[in-house]
């Protein structure tokens, strides 16, 4: 499914969601009256700093990392996160830069509690000379707990990491609806 297709279904689905909940009858009322639920699609965006623990030995495919992250984000706030993060080989290696292929699934926890569930699909490029690594991709959004438990939306994002200090960064820019 292409970029923009994801993204106008993720959309439509919003709209379905809070179309159903507004129109759905409390319980006990015998459906007389409809529920009025507001969800609202928000931008959504903001950048993380990463600390980096590989759980698999490094160069042995794929690798496996847990990924604490510390983020200011919109809607959510001063955020902390935890990710683990699959890392494969996309193709041969080309002088010192190797294509790598990227899957993460993460919890973002906002100060008061919330959390907003994440998962993420990119693509990057590894310098096997420098350990330095750039990515880039889609996170998708779908639900998490408090205001987030009915949440959909998704954010392209990038960043970079490396793997001499096992430290990185990323930005990322979306919408969020909830």
């Amino acid at each position: 499914m292409t970029t923009r297709r994801r993204q106008t279904w993720l959309l439509q689905l919003a709209g379905v969601v809070a179309t159903t909940l507004l129109l759905a009858p409390l319980p006990g009322t015998g459906g007389s009256k409809p529920v009025k639920v507001v969800v609202q699609e928000r931008p959504f965006g903001g950048s993380c700093n990463a600390v980096v623990t590989p759980l698999t030995e490094p160069g042995v495919f794929p690798e496996v990392l847990k990924v604490d992250l510390d983020c200011l984000l919109q809607h959510l706030g001063r955020t902390t996160a935890q990710a683990t993060t699959t890392v494969v080989p996309a193709g041969p290696r080309v002088g010192s830069t190797l294509p790598i292929s990227l899957t993460s699934e993460t919890t973002y926890e906002a100060a008061n509690g919330d959390r907003l569930y994440q998962k993420f699909a990119g693509t990057g490029q590894l310098d096997v000379d420098t350990l330095e690594v750039e990515f880039w991709g889609m996170e998708t959004f779908e639900g998490g707990s408090g205001r987030f438990v009915n949440a959909v939306g998704f954010a392209n994002t990038t960043g970079s990491a490396s793997f001499v200090t096992n430290t990185g960064f990323l930005i990322t820019r979306g919408r969020l609806a909830y």
